[in-house]
């Protein structure tokens, strides 16, 4: 009785494993791949995220995710964010405010 109470809680651990590395793989899926890139005279590049540096200005548009993080050099926006209820609540953004 013992022993097969022992295996049925391998099997349920391994169970659990299994899915949350399904879990974590879907979300790392999620994140954006690339970034756009502004150069000094103003175009934008899509780039590869490996290939931005510290010091790149990029340009995040509506609706798309944020690739990494950084500081807003100039101008104020609004971002959803997900409290902990998990409702997505407005969170204003701007140079002064991280």
């Amino acid at each position: 009785m013992i022993v097969t109470l022992v295996l049925m809680g391998q099997v349920l651990e391994l169970r659990a494993r299994a899915r949350t590395s399904g879990a974590i793989k879907a979300l790392l899926g999620l994140a954006p791949k690339t970034a756009r890139r502004l150069s000094a005279d103003g175009r934008e590049a899509d780039v590869p995220l490996e290939d931005v540096r510290p010091g790149d200005r990029l340009r995040v548009r509506p609706g798309e995710k944020v690739p990494v993080d950084g500081n807003r050099p100039r101008g104020d926006e609004q971002r959803r964010r997900v409290d902990d209820h998990g409702r997505a609540v407005p969170v204003e953004k701007g140079p002064e405010r991280r």
